[in-house]
């Protein structure tokens, strides 16, 4: 498996940055044998460069418009809609709501995992 995909997967929330930012999370990724992550344009990632160096991982940017360059995220994106439909308003959402998605999401099995959950590989 290619292995962007797993950290990727890890992380599920790689669009709420700040959800995935956690020290825990820095130090189990910069354990993984990941080579590159790919992120949108978004300015939540304008600080891409320390996320470069604490990963030691080369950090790519999606060409504007190019969703397919990001299969996994946009894949993401459409299971978190099913907990918050397009015009949520998260000042509303609750930590309780969000965990209960992010581990609803995270131990779902994947086929691209072959079956696994991301949280199955993830803790690995």
């Amino acid at each position: 498996m290619h292995q962007s995909k797993q950290i990727i997967m890890g992380a599920l929330l790689v669009s709420f940055l700040d959800i995935v930012l956690s020290k825990c999370f820095w130090r189990k990724c910069s354990s993984t044998n990941g080579h590159t992550i790919t992120l949108d344009n978004g300015k939540e990632f304008s600080g891409f460069k320390s996320l470069q160096q604490s990963l030691n991982v080369n950090v790519y940017f999606a060409d504007p418009y190019c969703s397919w360059q990001r299969g996994t995220n946009e894949n993401t994106n459409a299971l978190l809609r099913r907990f918050f439909p397009k015009g949520t308003d998260f000042s509303t959402i609750t930590n309780r709501q969000l965990q209960t998605a992010v581990d609803t999401i995270n131990h779902r099995t994947r086929k691209i995992l072959n079956y696994q959950t991301p949280a199955e590989l993830f803790f690995r």
